[in-house]
C-alpha cells in the first residue's frame, strides 16, 4: 500500500504544480490590469463584479501580486519534469498571444481557449508519464470549444453592448455561432463515445456502454436546450451547480453504472443471457 501511495505523490505534486501555473500565473491577467480591459469588464453583467472591475483591487496592486506569483512559479518550474515545463511554456504562449493580440481574431480566439484546456489534459498524462490518448484530448478540446461558443452566444444575447465588451463578437452572428455549436457538439459526442467504448472494453464491461449512452445523450441535449432556449449558459460551472436536471442525470448515471458493474461482476448478465430466446440464423 505504501509503495502504491508513494507512486501517486510525484504525479500528484506535478499536477498540482501545473494547476498552480495555469490558475495562479495566468498571463491573461496582464491584460486585465489595463484600463481598457477593466472598462470592458464593467460592461458585462457578471464580470463587473471582478476585483479590478469593481474597484476592490487597484491595477498597481494586481501587478504586484502577479509579480510575486511569477517569482514563485519560476522557482516551481525548476522542480517540474521537462515535458511538463514544455506544456507550461505552450500554455503561457497561448495565453500571451490570446491576451495581447489574438482575442480579437475570430475563430482563432475560440480555438486558443479550447487548446488551453487540451494542454491541461495533456499535462495530466505527462504527470503520470503516459502517452496522451488522442480521443481523450479530442473530447476535451471539442467539449471546451462547445462551451466557449456557448459562452460567446450567451454574451451576444445578454450583454447590450457586447461588441464593446468583446470586440470580436462583431465578426459573429447568432446563426454562425449556432452552426459552430452544432459542429462542436457532434465532435464532442463522437469522441466521447469512442472514449467510453475504450473504457468499457478495457474493463470488459460492455454493458456499461448501453447503460451510459442515454445519459450522455441527455446531458448534451439538455445543454443545447439551455443554450438555445436562452435560459443562461454563459457560465458552465454555474449551470452545473444550478440545473437540477443535469444534476439528477449525473447522479442517476453514476448510480446505474455502479449497479450494472456490480451485476456484471456477479455474472448476472451471463445468467440472463442463457434465458434469452434463440433466433435461428437461417
Amino acid at each position: 500500500m505504501l509503495s502504491r501511495t508513494g507512486g501517486w505523490i510525484r504525479p500528484g505534486f506535478t499536477a498540482a504544480s501545473f494547476q498552480a501555473f495555469t490558475g495562479g500565473f495566468w498571463p491573461q491577467h496582464l491584460s486585465w490590469t489595463r484600463t481598457p480591459s477593466i472598462e470592458k469588464d464593467r460592461l458585462h453583467p457578471g464580470k463587473r463584479h471582478r476585483p479590478l472591475a469593481s474597484g476592490a483591487v487597484s491595477p498597481r496592486g494586481a501587478l504586484r501580486l502577479l509579480g510575486i506569483l511569477a517569482v514563485l512559479m519560476a522557482g516551481l518550474a525548476m522542480l517540474l519534469p521537462p515535458m511538463i515545463s514544455i506544456i507550461v511554456g505552450l500554455y503561457i504562449a497561448c495565453n500571451l498571444t490570446y491576451s495581447l493580440r489574438l482575442k480579437s481574431v475570430p475563430i482563432i480566439e475560440i480555438l486558443l481557449v479550447a487548446a488551453g484546456f487540451a494542454l491541461r489534459a495533456s499535462a495530466g498524462y505527462a504527470a503520470f508519464r503516459t502517452v496522451p490518448d488522442p480521443w481523450v484530448i479530442a473530447t476535451v478540446f471539442s467539449g471546451s470549444l462547445l462551451l466557449t461558443v456557448g459562452k460567446r452566444r450567451e454574451e451576444m444575447r445578454r450583454v447590450s453592448r457586447c461588441t464593446e465588451h468583446r470586440p470580436v463578437l462583431a465578426h459573429y452572428s447568432p446563426s454562425l455561432l449556432d452552426a459552430y455549436m452544432q459542429i462542436a457538439a457532434v465532435a464532442t459526442l463522437g469522441s466521447s463515445l469512442v472514449v467510453l467504448m475504450q473504457v468499457v472494453d478495457a474493463a470488459d464491461l460492455r454493458i456499461l456502454f448501453f447503460v451510459s449512452l442515454p445519459f450522455i445523450l441527455n446531458i448534451f441535449l439538455r445543454y443545447l436546450l439551455v443554450v438555445f432556449a436562452g435560459s443562461g449558459a454563459g457560465n458552465p460551472t454555474r449551470l452545473l451547480l444550478s440545473d437540477r436536471t443535469l444534476q439528477g442525470t449525473l447522479i442517476a448515471w453514476a448510480a446505474l453504472t455502479e449497479l450494472a458493474a456490480i451485476l456484471a461482476q456477479a455474472e448476472v448478465w451471463d445468467v440472463m443471457a442463457t434465458f434469452a430466446p434463440r433466433v435461428p440464423l437461417s
